[in-house]
């Protein structure tokens, strides 16, 4: 459903991923993630998580997505 929204939304600007209320996040949330990230920068634009929870923060961090990502 997340993969579907954020195709919808295009890459044309900028978007952001609100993830205050999200604590856990499975590999297929995090491919999700990265791939959008993906098509987001081949556009020239940005995916911003913001507001991820400890958990998912402590997530990227252990799969060294942190570095990569845009957070906010």
């Amino acid at each position: 459903e997340l993969m579907q929204k954020l195709t919808e939304l295009g890459t044309d600007a900028d978007a952001i991923l609100d993830l205050g209320e999200v604590d856990f996040i499975d590999s297929s949330g995090l491919r999700t993630i990265v791939t959008s990230h993906q098509q987001f920068e081949e556009a020239q634009s940005q995916l911003v998580l913001k507001n991820p929870s400890e958990s998912v923060q402590r997530l990227l961090e252990i799969t060294g997505l942190l570095e990569h990502l845009h957070l906010a």
